[in-house]
């Protein structure tokens, strides 16, 4: 069994705290496999790597439209995250290799979107999902004495300006595109979100209990 929250709109350093907090319960087997679906308010995200010159916005520009910057412990480089962009945290005890485990998180989001008639890629050269060389989705994980956390951000219906400000996940000769530009409608998140449960459910051979959303702030 996985749990599932469904979260609505968290601050991102909101979200941190409680993955961290939900990642040692896990350890202690308090609590089953987690997973985190949420929003979060405009704000730039930077993984392990070194990816500051992939940050194309001064410093003047991020206070004029209020936008933080993150650095974080996941892998990967710099990100957008913001309204409309479907983010899924996973915290996960980790059973078998990291491999699998990422191409598990690949496998549902191509499944939602072969749902829409979108053919979803992976490139072996760059992780995540892609639309004809188009990223629609970023994946980045941290995996700390066998629990995973972080996880993946698909573009739903979210403004798309925003990565123009970036190298996202540090590649600069590829485009960002979302399921409402590809598909010359807007879908619904909570739509997309029922979608994506039952592929996810299905690819990681499990049932998903949904306990509800805007859980209490984490302690």
């Amino acid at each position: 069994m996985i749990r599932c929250v469904d979260a609505g709109c968290l601050p991102y350093d909101q979200a941190l705290l409680w993955q961290k907090t939900l990642a040692e319960r896990r350890r202690k087997e308090e609590i089953k496999d987690s997973l985190l679906l949420l929003e979060h308010p405009p704000v730039y995200t930077m993984g392990k790597r070194d990816s500051s010159d992939d940050l194309l916005a001064s410093e003047e520009w991020l206070r004029q439209n209020g936008m933080k910057v993150y650095k974080t412990d996941r892998g990967g480089r710099v990100t957008y995250h913001g309204p409309g962009q479907l983010i899924g945290y996973l915290v996960f005890s980790l059973k078998g290799p990291l491999p699998d485990f990422v191409w598990k998180m690949e496998e549902s989001i191509i499944r939602l979107l072969a749902r829409y008639d979108l053919e979803g890629e992976r490139d072996a050269a760059y992780p995540g999902v892609w639309l004809d060389k188009k990223k629609i989705a970023a994946l980045g994980l941290h995996l700390e004495k066998g629990v995973t956390t972080h996880g993946f951000s698909l573009n739903v219906n979210c403004d798309l300006k925003p990565f123009r400000y970036i190298h996202p996940c540090g590649i600069k000769d590829r485009e960002v595109t979302s399921l409402e530009k590809e598909l010359g409608w807007r879908p619904s998140m909570k739509d997309v979100k029922e979608r994506f449960l039952r592929e996810f459910a299905e690819v990681f051979s499990s049932n998903v209990l949904l306990e509800g959303t805007a859980p209490a702030p984490p302690e």
